[in-house]
Parts: structure tokens; C-alpha cells; sequence
């Protein structure tokens, strides 16, 4: 199947859920938050979003194996670097042209530094002491979906179902006459 079809088909199927979600808001908006909130009493993407918020330290495994794994980081950033080397760049005639030779130039500078970086896990892992206890900080961020569903669409479902719907018209209308 061809990718151009199956992404239209994916947003066209996006859309028309978004055009009957709209409808349904604008109709009978009590209705359809109580089906919402019945619904989505059970979230399947909890265990999963819980297991992302568990604390893992690899400090004692980069420390052990700080050898295998500064070769490792030094390795792919040079292949990597190697490979962007070896892309053939587009020549410079659109502004969308440039911004892919300044990332591809920008993506080749933070593989040089990786390769120290690398360089310096291999010799001296203690050196990076300071940028770990830095990147170790914990940050707690809530899931804002509840907050934004209590505080907007609870309070606000008919201007919500008018985006939805005006929003599913414009990418069905996109997908159909594209």
C-alpha cells in the first residue's frame, strides 16, 4: 500500500471521528461528556505511563563498563557523523534547502562533540560528575489531560465541539480534494 494513501486514509479517519465528536458536543454536550467520563474510567495507558515515571540509574553499569560504552558513544557518533558526511546535500536555492544544510551542519558539530564525549567516558567517567548529578534531578510533571478536560471542556463543550467540527470538515475536506 502506498504511504501517501494510507496517511490520507489515517487523517481522513482522524477527521471523521473529529466531525462526529463535534456534532455529538454541539447536540448534546451532557450527554457525551457523561459517555467521556464513563469511558475513560479505565485508561489502558496507565501501566504503561506509570512504568515511564520510575526512576532507573545507570550510573553503575556506565561506571563499571565505562570502557564498552565510551567505544560505544564514540563509535556511533562517528558513524553517524560519517553518514552525514556522506548525504547528498541539496543545493541551496530554497529557503527549505538551507534549513536542512544548517541542521545536517548542526547535527555533524554535536557528533564531534560526542565523540569527546565519548573520549572522556572511556578515560574518565568522574569527569562528568557535575552534568550527572544535574540530569539526575527528578521532575514530577502531572498527566495535564484531567485538568484540561475538568477546566475547559467540562465547562466549555459546545465551543469545543464547534473546533472539533470545524477542524474534521477542514482535514476531511483536505484529504478528499488533495
Amino acid at each position: 500500500m502506498n504511504w501517501f494513501i494510507a496517511g490520507k486514509l489515517v487523517i481522513g479517519v482522524a477527521a471523521c471521528s473529529a466531525v462526529l465528536l463535534g456534532l455529538a458536543l454541539l447536540v448534546a454536550p451532557q450527554a457525551t461528556l457523561r459517555l467521556s467520563a464513563r469511558f475513560g474510567r479505565h485508561d489502558p495507558l496507565a501501566p504503561l505511563l506509570s512504568w515511564c515515571d520510575e526512576r532507573r540509574f545507570v550510573e553503575r553499569y556506565v561506571y563499571r563498563h565505562h570502557h564498552l560504552v565510551g567505544t560505544a558513544v564514540m563509535l556511533g557518533a562517528i558513524y553517524a557523523g560519517y553518514g552525514l558526511l556522506q548525504a547528498p546535500q541539496p543545493a541551496p536555492d530554497s529557503w527549505a534547502a538551507l534549513v536542512v544544510i544548517a541542521l545536517a551542519r548542526f547535527l555533524l558539530i554535536a557528533n564531534i562533540m560526542l565523540v569527546f564525549v565519548g573520549a572522556l567516558i572511556f578515560v574518565r567517567p568522574s569527569a562528568l560528575k557535575g552534568v550527572e548529578r544535574w540530569s539526575n534531578r527528578w521532575v514530577a510533571v502531572p498527566f495535564p489531560a484531567q485538568e484540561v478536560r475538568e477546566a475547559w471542556i467540562e465547562h466549555n463543550p459546545r465551543v469545543v465541539g464547534a473546533i472539533f467540527l470545524i477542524a474534521g470538515v477542514y482535514f476531511v475536506g483536505l484529504v478528499t480534494f488533495r
